[in-house]
Order: C-alpha cells, then structure tokens, then sequence
C-alpha cells in the first residue's frame, strides 16, 4: 500500500482572519478535483473558524499549530485543544 503524499500549510502569524478566508477559498477552488495527495493548512489561531467554515466539505483538512496538552491554567501565549 503507498502512502499518499501530504502537504500542509502552516500561516505562522500571517494573514487577517478574512486575508486567510480568501487564501483558503482560493486553495479550494485551485484543489478542486485533485487526487492522490492530501492536503491541510494551519491558519492562526485566529482564523481557525473563519478557514474551517470555508474548507468544510472539501478535501483539505484543517490542523491547528501551537496547542499546548493542558486544558486551562496560566501558560501564557498557548492554545489549549
């Protein structure tokens, strides 16, 4: 069994939460109709809602950067799951 190829996209801090919207809008309509790879883009935590909204249904999957395991607590700059 092959392994399907992956890319992924991680925006770092870049991009307003409607500048990744139309990244991810684009990214979708560009991907229409392709196989044989997956692909996922990592928007700020910002935008993680925005992008999810605009890529449901499609085949690029959404992932999250920097989370930290803990649920709450004081761990400044961290993003709990």
């Amino acid at each position: 069994m092959a392994r399907l190829p992956f890319i992924a996209g991680n925006w770092k801090m870049n991009k307003t939460v409607g500048e990744a919207v139309e990244l991810a809008r684009q990214l979708k309509a560009s991907l229409s109709g392709v196989e044989g790879v997956e692909v996922a883009v990592a928007p700020p935590f910002t935008a993680l809602d925005g992008v999810g909204k605009e890529i449901k249904g499609s085949a690029i999957q959404l992932t999250a950067q920097t989370l930290f395991w803990e649920e709450k607590g004081a761990f400044t700059g961290e993003i709990s799951p």
